[in-house]
């Protein structure tokens, strides 16, 4: 027997060609019939066949790239009976007809992958196959190499290089304000980039080098980007299209039922009308039914085709949304401040127009003079390079970093697409050094224009009430990147340059954490002190009115003189300076435009270098002029430190022992600022003093500058300062911050179970760690640890609140902080984050160079029993013993082994701070009473992806922890069977629901394993919430689905869910031999601790004896027949049994997954599409 049994078949060719009817003869004339008129020169109306042969050959060169334009004086010598302006006509003709083909093919396509139906009769390549085994053998392994994806991929999308083409040729010299941006797509094929990088290739080959510009890469890039997203749009459209196909006919099935339920009103004889009787009699001669038999049964088969369609578009609705939901980024929407009234953009323009559009005047004072003297002496031995392959090396790193999907500048190009194209890459690294070795390098003037969108600051703003967000094209900031990778090196050895009190833009430097532990240190200096003629503290904060925006551009031009870099390079820099210019967007309209005069243009990598380097004269003049706070502990030689400033970018605090010298720094600042075009805003600055001596006060306002009142503090950098009391508003601060924002998230609509845990994550345990990471928060350490279980319990709260809650506050909340692999959400706790807080401020104080002078100040308050970043590593430490400090020889040991560099002790001492509480919460999760804490019956790997919502993951892991009202409470009640319910009968065990809620659950998990199976084996799938045809053919398969076998009558099992015949590769095989495998696959969901059993009742009933037992829970002792034996006897094949067994909560017993790896062979690029069905 050559063909599985089970279903009729019928394999008669005659009867299968039988319904193929013959085309009708045409009757008109072809074109090789028609001759001209004799004598006439004139070309035939009608095109010959060779003739469009010749046009298809040039469409065909053209479409592929090896031409960039169409040939037309190449046409007119191949056909020379034919006009210009017909061939042209022709060209077009044919192209439009061919783009409707292909369009026209792929609707086609997906509608036929949507509607298959059950078809018994043999296809095309299963009839090849059987006549050319090697056809077959070809198309299994085009079968292996992947040529069967899932139906959501992009891999066999094809580059349209007509489109490219046709895209190059209207950007190339369109005005960017006309241009759309890029639309964001989640895949980019590799394919399909690579094709349209051979494409650049192809463009390249056919243009000189002086026409290979800024701009043309720019448009041949944006034409590559536009035409792979319009290609995967297309795709997408195409499921749009079927999706409204679907409502379509559900609307068209709505109608005609109402139109049958309104006819049936009126032949029932409603209102008196009754049908005439001519029409009765037809009725029932030809029905043999009476008229509302018929009209009833119309009506109610229309209804449930009405609401199987209905069904379907709300399924595949469902479907698109939550593919949407899971692969988008977890976050909530900021809520943005709004306008009532009309504004007046002619007032705003002016506005900003008077902030950076005009000229700022640069006074050339004595200290800057100085400076820029020391400055060049300082310079002087340093070489300049003239290396080309610099660039390429820069710009690789530039590019990489960049992050891909940022908002693009007025280019509509987002980083993303240089990152994917080397040819784009390495046309533009070209461009620079071509840049850089003319004589007056300069960019395009598009290509230095950014686009500054307006955002308020609060409800009705004035004028000068919004906030510039600036966006530039990703073309000018790698450009900029680059010459910032030139500066910034040398900028680091050389402290006239940039200061090593200014802690931002340092690589492998934390600014922030480095600020604030040489203040803590300071404060803590100023405690341990004892009383004298300069035991008093006096600080300062400084804020600079739009810092960034009010550098004087003659100020700039000087400093990028003395830059030593290549001369190109600095001339490059100047040249773009004096071509900064922004549009500006209010409200999602342009303006106008502002010529930038002053300040430096924000967007890119640059910016924050050039402002560091251009307020360096400040801490220059400073540390020449006064003397600061010096500490009365002796640190590194013996020798006391002194500490007069600090400077984070344009965030600036001064320090000194005294109100004398606090003045002479407030006008040192204030002198030297207002030269170089800043000026200091009194309203966001404030000083304060901490005085040993009570008795020492200082006035109101000094140098302008008011004295810091109120209890809060001054926020710098994120944290409250003013002495001791700092600390409790900023906890205020992180108490509400973590509330709110845990409400927010919590709540927030189409958001899944993984998305709240990673937003909590990634947002707010990292603010608190920041946080923790400030030495002395509070009075003690024991203030610090009770406040980490406040923060839990706030946490908590909101997950275990509401109708959109995460949590039962009734289940073990250890399993939160249990990782997700071990069966738990993955939720990092604050505890964790005060240890990884201190852990990072005390490596950076033992190991980092910087930081050197400030480990005595701890060290003495150690020694003197005063608590310090030293007393609260250690008490934080206690928990994770693996982390060691000595004081004496001031040594750090992480698990035994010693770390003298802050990268490796970080890495090694954080990894050891996550085992400990990875360890920790799995332990006490196993301790809390629950089934699934005493239990280990396998993975949940859909708690592991985390793509289900909230409520799903509360009910589940109630129920996997016993922890829902069961009748044993005082609310409990029986099952509608009589049984008593627990979660045990409810999801397993109950009668009423065996036939309908269980078996729909069987017959969905059987469907994934059936629809995997049917791509991998080229069989024709079905959505997965229909049901599949009894038998399907494939390329290299048959599978059954719920087929009966006819078998021996004393054999009971005789229908597994499914059934998998796999060809022979090989194709020589007889008729008995067709097929080499054949794979039953039953599939089981059981009560996780009846998982062992079910598994080996399935065994038993196919491959042991498969006859009827009463009692199957305890295995017969004797073999018997069964459906596997009757298989391998009937086909002559070697039979495999597959038993798939997963818990009724979503457990995954290893055996199973073992099984889906191996015998069914998913793996590698299957791995993929088995996760997402």
């Amino acid at each position: 027997m050559n063909e599985p049994v089970g279903i009729a078949r019928n394999n008669d060719p005659d009867v299968a060609g039988a319904s193929a009817r013959p085309p009708r003869e045409r009757t008109r004339k072809v074109a090789s019939q028609i001759t001209p008129m004799a004598g006439n020169r004139k070309a035939p109306r009608i095109w010959q066949k060779d003739e469009e042969d010749v046009l298809r050959a040039e469409l065909s060169e053209y479409s592929q790239g090896n031409t960039p334009f169409l040939r037309w004086d190449v046409l007119q010598r191949a056909l020379p009976k034919r006009t210009l302006p017909a061939i042209k006509k022709r060209v077009t003709e044919v192209k439009n007809r061919d783009a409707n083909q292909r369009k026209e093919a792929r609707v086609k396509a997906k509608e036929n992958a949507m509607n298959r139906s059950y078809d018994p009769q043999p296809n095309e390549s299963e009839v090849r196959e059987r006549e050319d085994p090697e056809e077959g053998t070809k198309q299994s392994a085009e079968l292996e190499r992947g040529e069967t994806e899932s139906e959501d991929s992009n891999d066999d999308i094809q580059f349209d290089s007509e489109l490219a083409w046709k895209l190059y040729r209207s950007v190339r010299d369109m005005d960017l304000s006309k241009r759309k941006p890029i639309a964001q797509t989640s895949d980019i094929p590799r394919k399909l980039t690579d094709e349209g990088d051979a494409w650049l290739q192809t463009l390249r080959r056919t243009l000189p080098d002086h026409r290979w510009t800024h701009t043309v890469v720019n448009a041949a890039v944006y034409a590559v980007a536009k035409t792979i997203t319009t290609l995967i749009g297309e795709k997408q459209s195409v499921k749009r299209v079927a999706a409204q196909k679907i409502k379509c006919d559900t609307d068209d099935l709505d109608r005609k039922l109402e139109t049958l339920r309104t006819e049936l009103y009126w032949r029932r004889g409603a209102k008196g009308n009754s049908p005439p009787w001519k029409v009765i009699a037809a009725i029932r001669k030809n029905r043999k039914a009476g008229i509302r038999t018929v009209r009833h049964l119309e009506a109610s088969i229309l209804d449930v085709k009405l609401r199987k369609e209905n069904k379907s578009f709300a399924l595949k609705r469902d479907e698109s949304d939550r593919q949407r939901i899971r692969s988008r980024v977890a976050g909530t929407r900021k809520q943005l401040h709004t306008t009532t009234g009309n504004i007046d953009h002619s007032q705003v323009l002016a506005t900003w127009e008077q902030i950076f559009g005009r000229e700022r005047k640069f006074t050339k004072t004595n200290i800057i003079t100085q400076w820029l003297k020391d400055l060049d002496e300082s310079l002087a031995g340093d070489e300049v390079t003239e290396d080309r392959d610099e660039v390429r090396r820069l710009g690789e790193s530039v590019v990489k970093k960049m992050k891909g999907r940022k908002a693009p500048g007025p280019d509509g190009i987002r980083a993303i697409w240089w990152q994917k194209l080397p040819t784009a890459r390495l046309a533009i690294f070209t461009l620079i050094n071509r840049t850089l070795d003319a004589h007056n390098p300069s960019l395009p003037r598009w290509l230095t224009e950014g686009r500054t969108l307006l955002l308020p600051k609060c409800d009705d703003p004035k004028p000068d009430q919004y906030r510039p967000i600036c966006l530039l094209n990703t073309q000018y900031k790698v450009i900029t990147g680059v010459l910032t990778a030139m500066i910034a090196p040398i900028a680091e050895m050389n402290q006239k340059l940039l200061p090593i009190t200014q802690k931002a833009i340092r690589k492998g430097v934390s600014g922030c954490l480095e600020s604030h532990l040489t203040d803590r240190s300071v404060l803590l200096d100023a405690k341990l002190r004892k009383r004298g003629p300069h035991s008093e503290l006096w600080e300062a904060w400084l804020d600079f009115a739009k810092a960034f925006d009010s550098i004087s551009h003659a100020y700039l031009l000087e400093l990028v003189d003395r830059f030593p870099i290549r001369s190109g390079a600095k001339a490059l820099l100047r040249n773009l300076i004096k071509a900064w210019e922004v549009k500006i967007i209010l409200g999602g309209h342009e303006i106008g435009k502002i010529r930038i005069r002053s300040g430096i243009l924000q967007g890119d990598s640059l910016s924050p270098l050039l402002f560091c380097i251009a307020v360096a004269p400040i801490s220059y003049h400073l540390n020449k002029m006064t003397g600061g706070y010096t500490t009365e502990t002796r640190t590194v030689g013996q020798q006391q430190s002194t500490f007069n400033h600090l400077y984070y970018i344009d965030d600036l605090k001064l320090f000194a022992h005294s109100e004398a010298e606090l003045a002479r720094g407030l006008r040192i600042v204030q002198d030297t600022g207002q030269a170089m075009g800043l000026w200091i805003n009194p309203g966001k600055s404030a000083y304060n003093v901490i005085c040993a001596n009570p008795e020492a006060d200082g006035p109101d306002v000094l140098e302008g500058i008011p004295k810091l009142k109120g209890e809060d503090g001054y926020r710098y950098l994120g944290i409250y300062q003013r002495g001791q009391t700092a600390g409790l508003a900023t906890v205020s601060d992180l108490k509400k911050t973590i509330g709110e924002r845990t409400r927010e998230i919590v709540h927030t609509q189409d958001i899944t179970s993984a998305q709240i845990i990673a937003r909590i994550n990634q947002e707010l345990i990292p603010k608190a760690e920041y946080v923790f990471s400030m030495n002395q928060l509070l009075n003690s350490f024991e203030q610090v640890v009770a406040l980490t279980k406040k923060l839990e319990r706030i946490t908590m709260e909101s997950l275990t609140e509401g109708e959109t809650k995460l949590w039962y506050q009734t289940a073990a909340k250890n399993r939160i902080y249990v990782d997700r692999e071990d069966g738990g959400l993955g939720l990092r706790s604050f505890a964790e984050a005060l240890q990884r807080g201190i852990f990072r401020a005390f490596v950076h104080l033992v190991l980092h160079p910087n930081t050197s002078e400030l480990l005595g100040i701890h060290c003495k308050a150690e020694r003197q029993k005063r608590r310090s970043l030293i007393s609260d590593f250690n008490r934080a430490m206690q928990w994770t013993p693996a982390i060691t400090f000595e004081i004496d020889t001031k040594r750090l040991f992480i698990g035994g082994v010693e770390h003298t560099t802050p990268e490796t002790a970080l890495t090694s001492g954080l990894a050891t701070i996550r085992s400990h509480f990875k360890r920790y919460w799995l332990e006490s999760w196993h301790q809390v009473e629950g089934r699934a804490q005493r239990t280990d019956t396998g993975k949940t790997l859909w708690l592991e992806k985390g793509w289900v919502a909230p409520n799903v993951t509360r009910v589940v892991t109630a129920v996997q922890s016993e922890r829902i009202i069961e009748v044993s409470s005082r609310l409990g009640r029986k099952c509608p069977c009589g049984a008593l319910e627990t979660a045990e009968h409810i999801s397993n065990q109950c009668e009423r629901s065996s036939f309908t809620t269980y078996m729909r659950r069987h017959d969905a998990v059987a469907r994934s394993i059936y629809k995997f199976l049917a791509k991998k084996y080229g069989v024709e799938t079905v959505h997965y919430s229909k049901c599949p045809p009894p038998e399907s053919r494939g390329k290299t398969g048959v599978l059954w689905w719920d087929v009966k076998i006819p078998a021996r009558d004393n054999i009971y099992h005789t229908r597994p869910d499914i059934v998998l015949f796999i060809r022979s590769k090989d194709g020589t095989g007889g008729p008995t031999t067709w097929y080499d495998r054949i794979v039953v696959i039953e599939i089981a969901v059981a009560w996780p601790d009846n998982m062992e059993l079910a598994k080996n009742i399935k065994t038993w009933r196919y491959t042991v004896n498969g006859e009827k037992a009463d009692n199957e829970s305890t295995a017969p002792l004797k073999g018997g027949p069964n459906i596997c034996l009757e298989l391998a006897e009937r086909y002559h094949a070697k039979v495999d049994f597959i038993p798939l067994v997963i818990g009724a909560c979503g457990e995954v017993p290893e055996y199973t997954r073992e099984a889906i790896r191996r015998q069914l062979g998913i793996g590698g690029r299957w791995r993929k599409s088995w996760r997402n069905s």
